[in-house]
């Protein structure tokens, strides 16, 4: 598959694409530890504590320059940011949490859209472990831990539990990231 020039040149992490050709693999091969990694080692760090937008900026720059995310990404995460504006969710449930970038910023959206934070609620349901605890570990750097909930398991076992422990008693919005 060929690459428009221009598109790489603005992301240049698309260059391993082209190179690997159908033996790329978008996930789950070690580059999101990575990306933490990049994340504790760059000079912005101090910055970046307590503000979501700066996280989500330095997981752009690593998408862009080293490996590729599946993440939202800014520019469709502006979208559902919208909509979180106009609709005012007190309870938003993601269904995969990845490495937290939605949480990160659709978390910021609510607290920014709701009076005082109103007791904002985010739920990111992640089944697997790992990026269960790179999204902790990252929320907490932008400073949400208290929207922010990140559980660890399937969606059905965790809204279950949720719903039977008195956590989530309805559903202001639903972000399916992946099923």
């Amino acid at each position: 598959m060929s690459l428009p020039e221009e598109l790489v040149q603005k992301y240049p992490s698309l260059k391993n694409f082209k190179k690997l050709g159908d033996d790329y693999v978008e996930w789950n091969d070690g580059r999101e530890v990575k990306l933490l990694q990049f994340i504790y080692k760059h000079p912005s760090l101090p910055q970046m504590r307590g503000n979501p937008a700066k996280v989500c900026a330095a997981i752009d720059e690593f998408a862009a320059q080293q490996e590729f995310l599946i993440n939202i990404g800014s520019d469709k995460g502006r979208i559902v940011a919208d909509l979180i504006g106009e609709e005012k969710p007190k309870v938003f449930v993601e269904l995969g949490g990845y490495i937290g970038y939605s949480a990160i910023f659709f978390a910021d959206k609510m607290r920014q859209s709701l009076p005082d934070g109103a007791n904002a609620q985010y739920w990111s349901l992640e089944f697997d472990p790992l990026f269960a605890s790179i999204t902790m570990n990252l929320v907490d750097l932008a400073g949400l831990s208290e929207i922010v909930k990140v559980v660890t398991g399937t969606a059905a076992e965790s809204l279950k539990r949720l719903t039977v422990e008195g956590k989530i008693d309805h559903i202001d919005m639903l972000f399916p990231r992946s099923c």
